[in-house]
């Protein structure tokens, strides 16, 4: 794959997922060895795993809006650059 077309994939995961919640399809973009870095270590979490994830922040944050306002990619790796915005915090 290009670098342009890599950095396509992780707009595309942001624009599609993050910003609706809508997990349907969400194998597109990760793979059942996805994983996440809390407490210093490295967790694999898997489709279900990162399903539940953005679920919660989702109801946590449901107008949550994530722009991307940069991505630098190399080789096999994208960075990407968010702004957060509409972070209303729901509790109960």
């Amino acid at each position: 794959m290009s670098v342009q077309n890599d950095k396509s994939i992780v707009r595309r995961y942001y624009e599609e997922v993050g910003n609706t919640g809508n997990v349907e399809g969400i194998e597109e973009f990760i793979s059942e060895k996805y994983a996440e870095v809390f407490d210093g270590k490295r967790h694999t979490i898997g489709i279900e795993g990162a399903k539940a994830h953005i679920m919660g922040v989702r109801r946590t944050y449901p107008d949550l809006h994530l722009a991307i306002e940069r991505q630098i990619a190399e080789d096999d790796g994208v960075v990407t650059c968010l702004t957060t915005g509409g972070l209303t915090w729901e509790h109960g």
